[in-house]
């Protein structure tokens, strides 16, 4: 960034294309400079006085994805009202501009003799390469006319990207206490429903962890731009702030399925308890098109769970042991083309559980732990972490979605049944195992914390990792005013 020139050049080349011209009072001259970045600024009527402090340029290289700020100053140093404008000239393309401007002033308007003005210019590169931006703001006695190519800097603010909206908004609005869960602390912002997990209870620092949305009804909805039917609204919900990326939930489950299936000779049918091969993750991600797998007959090789959700596709989905199937249609429910734009890879950590009695902090430790099924008969290799596109809640999204300041939910996991402060609630899979049994996963269920047979159709939520570069455009978060991201 360069502040490149001063008025006082501007002043004398104006002169003297007023005298070569012969301009009378009234007219119009062009103002040029040497550089051709800014030529045929900014046209001022002639017969103007100025000082040097007037007109303020700023040079701008921009890298993509960058957002660079620069300050424009302008002084009135004469004895009379002058009219200014601020503005911008660039070759670019796919900039988002903010503006943020002192004493209520806009960014056009007058200046009193001995008034300041700052404009504080924000500029958003979402092209692919360096963007050269050159801002100004100039002042005259008369009208300022802005010519061709040059366009007046906008009244709003830059759209700040969505994690960081959602952040500051914690970090502004945090209780001046601390609410205690299993002897561990935790930082509450309540007016905003956010809260600071400390990674699970881990970190020495209150705010060491991620934010995350907790609470009965939290303003956490967010549109994605995924549509069903009728081009309506699926509107998916906040889980929180993860370093640095957004983690959502989709609000409603997309049916029920199940976790997997398998032949009744392994695990007596009742499928297995492996994120990395099930066949509901199958059933969620791209890469498993050509996914082929066995009928009922245990013989028959059939089309089944073949990243239809993924690429909103029909056929067969497992619903339950021994390779039962059904017609599933996601048409209308999958994955749209505009949501998976912002979609980027997410790893999960796939440790395992042998109790239910475990606090949200607990149960982030387990997930992360090394506990999984030992020597399983289906002879499956458990692994520890898994990266794709479309997960499932953990369990501790599901602890610490819940008011730990409600007495209903000061409790272990498996004792959330009477509390209804967690948004987090319904029926869905979890990605995580019961290590106690190689065909059971944990589940969440209307409030409780259970595991089941890993073949029974129940719900499933949808997880998704997004492109920390999202923009909030709109919204506050709530169901009929959802966040909406660019």
């Amino acid at each position: 960034m360069e502040r490149r020139i001063s008025f006082k050049n501007l002043y004398l080349i104006g002169v003297i294309s007023l005298g070569l011209i012969g301009l009378g009072v009234g007219s119009t001259f062009a103002m040029f400079t040497t550089s051709a970045e800014i030529s045929d600024s900014i046209s001022l009527t002639s017969g103007l006085e100025y000082t040097d402090d007037i007109v303020d340029l700023v040079d701008m290289n921009i890298s993509n994805n960058k957002v660079e700020t620069a300050t424009l100053n302008i002084t009135n140093n004469t004895d009379k009202t002058l009219n200014y404008t601020s503005w911008y000239k660039t070759n670019g393309s796919n900039l988002q501009i903010g503006t943020v401007v002192s004493n209520n002033k806009s960014v056009t308007g007058t200046i009193e003799p001995n008034e300041t003005v700052q404009i504080i210019v924000s500029i958003r590169n979402r092209s692919n390469g360096v963007v050269k931006v050159t801002v100004g703001i100039s002042a005259s006695e008369d009208n300022i006319i802005v010519s061709d190519g040059i366009t007046t800097l906008p009244t709003t603010p830059l759209p700040p990207y969505l994690n960081d909206y959602i952040t500051n908004l914690y970090t502004s609005n945090k209780d001046d206490g601390t609410v205690t869960n299993n002897n561990i602390e935790y930082k509450y912002a309540s007016s905003v429903n956010l809260m600071n997990d400390r990674l699970g209870g881990t970190t020495e620092d209150l705010d060491g962890g991620n934010i995350r949305y907790y609470g009965a009804s939290p303003n956490n909805y967010i549109d994605i731009g995924d549509r069903g039917a009728n081009d309506e609204v699926i509107l998916w919900r906040i889980i929180g702030v993860f370093d640095g990326k957004l983690r959502i939930k989709r609000d409603e489950s997309i049916g029920n399925y199940a976790f997997d299936s398998s032949a009744s000779n392994v695990n007596n049918g009742y499928g297995i308890n492996e994120w990395s091969q099930a066949d509901l993750m199958k059933l969620l991600n791209p890469g498993f098109e050509s996914n082929t797998d066995f009928d009922t007959d245990g013989t028959t090789k059939i089309s089944v769970n073949n990243s239809l959700y993924w690429n909103s596709g029909s056929g067969n989905c497992y619903n339950s042991s021994n390779y039962t199937n059904t017609n599933c249609d996601f048409t209308n429910t999958g994955l749209s083309n505009e949501a998976k734009k912002y979609v980027v890879d997410q790893t999960l950590s796939l440790g395992g559980f042998n109790t239910r009695n475990v606090f949200a902090n607990e149960a982030w430790a387990n997930e992360r732990g090394s506990n999984v099924v030992q020597n399983p008969s289906d002879g499956i290799t458990r692994t520890l972490t898994w990266t794709g596109k479309v997960g499932l809640i953990y369990p501790s999204d599901f602890g610490y979605a819940a008011d730990f300041s409600n007495e209903n939910c000061q409790g272990d996991l498996s004792s959330f049944s009477n509390c209804t402060e967690n948004w987090v609630n319904g029926v869905s899979w979890t990605v995580s195992p019961w290590t106690e049994n190689a065909n059971c996963e944990m589940l969440v269920h209307h409030g409780n914390y259970v595991y089941y047979n890993a073949i029974v159709a129940f719900g499933d939520w949808p997880t998704l990792l997004l492109n920390q570069n999202v923009i909030k455009e709109s919204g506050t978060g709530t169901s009929t005013d959802p966040f909406v991201i660019d």
